[in-house]
């Protein structure tokens, strides 16, 4: 097994840490601070991600989903992904992209293309 340590931070950021995330055998993101997707991106793993696991629905380890997704969509990924988590994770991911929709309409073509997004309760 592979760990590779992306996010060590705990409720507060600072220059050199961000919020938490772990990436496991390049493929099983666990938990995805913010900051996750440009650190994913420096280490040239952002696309080999298949499954982000969330252990807990604090901001500080699930909120950066949002800008992984967005990157994904930007970049025309088309690889499935699969987003596991608690109960009303899948809620409270689909609540906020309805609420960033109607403020920026490139969030209601991300909410409406991601037939490739499985969200697991």
């Amino acid at each position: 097994m592979n760990i590779t340590l992306i996010g060590t931070s705990g409720g507060i950021i600072s220059e050199n840490r961000t919020y938490p995330a772990y990436l496991v055998n390049d493929d099983l993101l666990l938990d995805c601070g913010e900051g996750t997707t440009q650190k994913l991106i420096k280490l040239k793993m952002i696309d080999s991600i298949e499954c982000i696991c969330i252990t807990h629905l604090h901001n500080d380890h699930f909120l950066g989903i949002f800008s992984h997704l967005w990157y994904y969509w930007i970049t025309g990924r088309s690889k499935s992904i699969k987003i596991v988590g608690p109960p009303t994770t899948e809620k409270k991911i689909r609540n906020i992209l309805e609420i960033l929709s109607k403020y920026i309409t490139s969030w209601s073509k991300i909410l409406g293309k991601f037939y490739n997004l499985n969200i697991i309760d």
